[in-house]
């Protein structure tokens, strides 16, 4: 509280929660830890740009104006009458990273080392490490990504035209910083415009990354069950549905055969969907994600008609299945502080929660909750097997109240042998599901 700074132009924050501030009239970049403590921990005060190689502290700067720390703890500082910016090791020590000194616009697809910047004002540093430059007066936007630097936005003469269109074929009137959110998106400060750009990119997934939501196993789509899709630039945060059924979630949609489908989750590497049950297994569905009207690439997967999972736990919980004791809420599990919980043992009947058993008689379209009556049968035949051995099974269908979501009911045969992981698995038409365990005693 008793230092003095002299004109904040920029703060960054690292993991642990050190802040740190471009004293830009006292030429140096200060560190206030998390107890209050504050440091110098680049400059010593005097203008200039020497001392490359050296201790930061020992080092001469002109006005930083922009300051950035990436998740290793390396910090990016940016001083505008320099024309570079330059890097701050996790062991002090102070060099070039971008920019030859000269102003000038040069070098995008080579060296950040030997490209020239023009008065660059702020740096950001993203979740891969990649480092964002706003190059002032270049009306430019850089990337710096494992040493080779790009132009992202902007280079094309002042202004504030290109909204709508590739980012590179715009304009900026100068940008003075930078902000890279969870899902790619970069926000950019156009202060004498005074307006802030969005830079959004496609979403980024493959056909591997769509899979079944019980198992996670890639291989095809079987109408009417819940998948997921991972990948990146999905959503800018965390989203949940307020109630079921659902559309698509805020500004990302899952297309099949350009129809939404419905949406379950969505945050930034993932999303939650039920397939329409509009498909017709043996032909192939056309499938992407569009998040804020930019679609994704499109994937043709195969529509098939049965792939049974079994949704388990996770986490700490590993590949203990989704399984209760029918009729009530104890997962067949061993006995566990804070969860419903019990093993189970011969003659009891367990409920095993899948996803992926295709077509049920009566049938309940996609995005509707499925009705207690009549209860919708699977119109593939699913057998179980609890520890190898064959397990009698007395209901297979839609679970009610839920959707996309299907309940097995069987019997815990005679002859298991008692263990806290007793594998249980699903099977239909030859497809098995994943391995999902309970406890039995």
């Amino acid at each position: 509280m008793n230092a003095q700074i002299a004109r904040v132009n920029s703060i960054a924050i690292d993991t642990t929660g050190n802040l740190f501030i471009a004293d830009s009239l006292n030429n140096r970049i200060r560190k206030v830890t998390t107890n209050g403590i504050i440091t110098t921990v680049a400059g010593n005060g005097n203008t200039g740009g020497t001392g490359d190689g050296g201790q930061a502290v020992n080092a001469t700067m002109t006005a930083p104006t922009g300051v950035a720390v990436d998740a290793s703890g390396n910090l990016f500082i940016v001083s505008p009458t320099l024309h570079r910016v330059r890097k701050v090791d996790t062991n002090g020590v102070i060099n070039n990273f971008a920019g030859t000194g000269v102003p000038a616009f040069t070098g995008d697809g080579g060296p950040a080392l030997a490209a020239t910047l023009n008065a660059p004002y702020g740096v950001s540093v993203d979740t891969a490490g990649s480092v964002y430059i706003t190059d002032n007066n270049n009306n430019a936007v850089r990337k710096v990504t494992n040493g080779t630097i790009t132009t992202i936005a902007g280079g094309n003469g002042t202004g504030t035209f290109g909204d709508g269109s590739d980012a590179t074929q715009s304009s900026l009137t100068a940008a003075y910083g930078t902000f890279v959110d969870a899902s790619g998106g970069i926000f950019i400060a156009d202060a004498p415009g005074n307006i802030v750009r969005l830079i959004t990119y496609p979403p980024v997934f493959s056909a591997n990354n769509v899979v079944l939501g019980a198992g996670f196993t890639s291989g095809g789509i079987v109408p009417g069950s819940i998948y997921s899709v991972f990948g990146s630039g999905f959503t800018r945060a965390p989203i949940f549905p307020a109630n079921l059924p659902t559309g698509f979630l805020g500004d990302v949609q899952v297309l099949m055969n350009g129809v939404a489908m419905a949406e379950f989750y969505a945050d930034p590497q993932q999303i939650n969907f039920q397939a329409t049950t509009n498909l017709v297994p043996g032909q192939n569905v056309n499938f992407t994600v569009r998040t804020n009207t930019i679609p994704g690439r499109v994937l043709s997967l195969p529509v098939v008609a049965v792939r049974p999972g079994i949704f388990t736990l996770g986490g700490a919980f590993g590949n203990q299945g989704a399984i209760i004791l029918a009729n009530t809420n104890l997962i067949a599990m061993p006995t566990t502080a804070g969860v419903p919980s019990a093993p189970v043992r011969a003659g009891n009947i367990i409920s095993i929660y899948c996803t992926g058993m295709g077509a049920t008689n009566p049938a309940v379209p996609s995005n509707t909750i499925t009705p207690s009556a009549p209860l919708a049968n699977v119109t593939t035949t699913a057998t179980v097997t609890v520890g190898g051995i064959n397990a009698p099974v007395t209901f297979a269908g839609l679970a009610p109240g839920f959707m996309g979501l299907y309940q097995v009911n069987a019997q815990i045969p005679v002859g298991v042998t008692p263990g806290n992981s007793v594998p249980v698995i699903v099977t239909q038409a030859g497809s098995a599901s994943n391995i999902a365990t309970i406890a039995v005693q």
